[in-house]
């Protein structure tokens, strides 16, 4: 809750209470004082503070995850508690090296880490193998779906781009009474379907309302090499469907290597990528079969924190916003 609203209610000024609360309830000066605030904090190459708001130990447990998060301008990274969505550490980096540096402060408690759970940021991966050697290292479900339909998404734009090409450089000018053509009313009827099914191909077939399923319809007919391609995703979801975990890792394992192949023996220039994203991070993205393990509390704390920002209209004061999110979240 925001200070305008509690000054709304206690008819009191809000700049009154934030006071207060800053400068004699909350603890912040006290802990500023001390020097504890920054104990932790390193130094950018230039010399210049690296802030660390965030380095608690005592919130390691079984399940880690790690994201990313922006924060006024700045890249945060975080490592939360899966299980019990604290934070264990926020530090405004990206470097592999003074990640490293950080994670010597939890000393023994590393070893009880189990399972940790990131994106496929080769630093993140990196970081997790180097820090956490005993934890199962996982590829987050969440952005491995987001890459394969932001593929998905890239095939509609080039099929878009190309109708639009076959469109006349110049369109000659007809009175408001003469109809276009058959030909000119078909290009413009795939240009704007092609732009309308955007929020289609995000949805899975099965939540499809009755007259988007006879829109996609329609759309795969004039376009198979998307039709092709959207499947391709659902067979990808499929495999992630959590009823597969926990099955024999050889059915699941022979699942991953046929879709890979099937995405191969497409041939769709967009998808070529992701063989490459697959066999590069095959076996982290393979764990979430036997492990189960998501960055859903990640992407929870991330909201979080947000909605935190929305709430006071920003951070203006970063110290005490710190302070402030120490306090609820770690």
């Amino acid at each position: 809750m925001n200070f305008a609203t509690i000054g709304y209610v206690f008819d009191i000024e809000p700049k009154t209470i934030y006071n207060w609360y800053r400068n004699h309830l909350s603890g912040f000066a006290e802990e500023v004082s001390s020097g504890a605030f920054h104990e932790y904090d390193l130094k950018h190459i230039d010399g210049s503070p690296l802030p660390v708001p965030i380095l608690k130990p005592d919130n390691m447990g079984r399940t880690m995850v790690l994201d990313e998060k922006m924060i006024n301008d700045e890249m945060y990274t975080i490592l939360s508690n899966g299980d019990t969505g604290k934070i264990a550490l926020l530090a405004q980096t990206m470097q592999f090296s003074q990640l490293v540096d950080l994670a010597e402060h939890f000393d023994s408690k590393v070893e009880q880490v189990q399972f940790i759970n990131s994106d496929m940021s080769p630093l993140y991966q990196k970081f997790c193998k180097e820090v956490f050697p005993n934890a199962t290292l996982t590829a987050d479900k969440f952005h491995v779906i987001s890459n394969v339909i932001e593929s998905l998404q890239a095939i509609r734009i080039r099929l878009k781009n190309q109708e639009l090409a076959k469109l006349p450089k110049k369109i000659k000018k007809r009175n408001s009474t003469e109809e276009k053509t058959e030909q000119e009313k078909q290009i413009e009827t795939n240009v704007e379907m092609l732009t309308r099914c955007r929020y289609i191909l995000f949805k899975r077939e099965v939540n499809w309302k009755p007259w988007q399923a006879s829109r996609a319809k329609q759309l795969f007919k004039l376009f198979p090499e998307l039709h092709k391609a959207y499947y391709l995703v659902e067979k990808l979801r499929d495999w992630y469907d959590r009823r597969n975990v926990g099955k024999t890792l050889f059915t699941i394992e022979n699942k991953l290597q046929q879709w890979i192949e099937d995405v191969e023996i497409s041939a769709i220039p967009e998808m070529k990528g992701l063989v490459k994203m697959f066999d590069k991070n095959y076996q982290t993205i393979l764990n979430y079969a036997i492990t189960g393990q998501t960055n859903a509390m990640a992407e929870n704390i991330n909201s979080r924190i947000q909605r935190f920002i929305n709430v006071n209209y920003g951070v203006r004061d970063e110290n005490f916003f710190f302070f402030r999110l120490k306090k609820y979240y770690a």
